[in-house]
């Protein structure tokens, strides 16, 4: 019937009124930590639909209305919950734990009133990312209203809120704009498409003062990974002197100069990445990697003892801080790991035993 098209529009316009006000009752702390717990269990369940339904859709909404400054403009509105409605950051993150990786929470902070997760993502490469997830009281208990990734630098709510603005814009301010529009749409097709170098050909041809605009610059950096390490790195570098407080840029350098065994490079910029957790103990395995690559193995074993001492259950981090001390010639501190992790039932007798082969020097240490 033809009342039922104003009626729906109308408890629309209701609900989005009241997300674009502020929640109720803040979510506590207690409440953070349950949903977090509850995170970690279905990831290690590998089971997506936590995280998948996660996000509060209609107060996701009203924050892209206010990010826009379009309280009452509903058919955005109903684009931003359609489009938040197609992440499936459940499905991205079990996908990518799976065959010993892990999702864990690093902190819950408290910021303009809101509670934070910050959940540090490990996959079995040992490759690393970050999200923060926003929280809020939503109609159905705690809920997301907005993630942060570190690995691309991208707040969920300002990405979908951009390029919905984008996408309403039927005429741009000016022939330079629309020119700029038409190639950036350009590059992304062709990167989407597996050709960089054709992507990167549209890049060029941007305004230098729209190349200096935080989007464009991560478009940037996006094609110049798929063009060799030289023309990637140069991209970081830019990226990381148009944006200094961006804390992406320090772990995309951090990765990448590891990769390319630029190892002083990359410990610079681990470190950099480190003040925007502010912490994370886990970093200490990769600083323990970079110094041994550095020939110090001083640094690096100073880096396995904080690790181990903060997760003695890694039998990685154990193995390579065995290593570190006999080859520093401290066989009874190597010792007393491999005895202390075998009294606690870590390693097991047969794992002694391989000690031992490995590490003749050790054999009376381990009677």
């Amino acid at each position: 019937m033809t009342f039922l098209k104003p009626l729906t529009t109308f408890l629309l316009c209701v609900a989005l009124i009241g997300a674009c006000r502020q929640p109720g009752k803040p979510v506590t702390d207690t409440e953070a930590i349950d949903f977090a717990k509850t995170i970690e269990t279905s990831v290690s369940q590998q089971n997506p639909d936590v995280l998948d339904n996660a996000i509060d859709r209609k107060y996701f909404a009203g924050l892209v209305l206010q990010q826009a400054g379009q309280r009452f403009n509903f058919t955005l509105a109903q684009k931003a919950r359609t489009a938040v409605a197609r992440i499936h950051v459940g499905q991205d993150v079990v996908k990518a734990t799976r065959q010993n990786g892990s999702y864990v929470l690093v902190r819950r902070y408290e910021k303009d009133g809101h509670q934070h997760l910050l959940f540090r993502l490990i996959s079995p490469n040992f490759d690393i990312d970050y999200n923060d997830l926003e929280l809020i009281r939503g109609d159905q208990g705690v809920r997301v209203v907005d993630i942060y990734n570190y690995g691309d630098g991208e707040q969920l709510s300002k990405a979908i809120t951009g390029k919905l603005l984008d996408a309403e814009k039927t005429a741009p301010k000016s022939d330079t704009d629309r020119e700029n529009a038409r190639l950036v749409g350009q590059a992304e097709q062709f990167l989407y498409g597996g050709n960089p170098d054709e992507a990167y050909s549209f890049y060029d041809q941007i305004t230098d003062k729209a190349k200096k605009e935080q989007p464009i610059q991560r478009l940037h950096v996006r094609i110049a990974v798929k063009m060799g390490d030289s023309v990637y790195k140069a991209a970081l570098k830019e990226y990381q002197s148009n944006f200094p407080q961006d804390p992406f840029i320090y772990l995309a350098i951090f990765k990448n100069d590891a990769r390319i065994q630029d190892f002083p490079g990359s410990l610079e910029a681990l470190d950099r990445f480190e003040r925007f957790l502010p912490s994370d103990p886990f970093l200490d395995f990769f600083r323990a990697f970079i110094y041994k690559q550095m020939s110090n193995p001083l640094q690096s074993r100073l880096a396995l003892e904080r690790f181990h001492a903060w997760n003695p259950l890694n039998i990685n981090v154990l193995v390579e801080l065995v290593d570190n001390h006999v080859k520093a010639g401290h066989l009874d501190s190597a010792a007393m790991l491999v005895l202390d992790a075998e009294q606690k039932k870590i390693i097991t007798p047969e794992q002694v035993d391989t000690v031992k082969r490995i590490y003749p020097a050790l054999r009376t240490y381990l009677k």
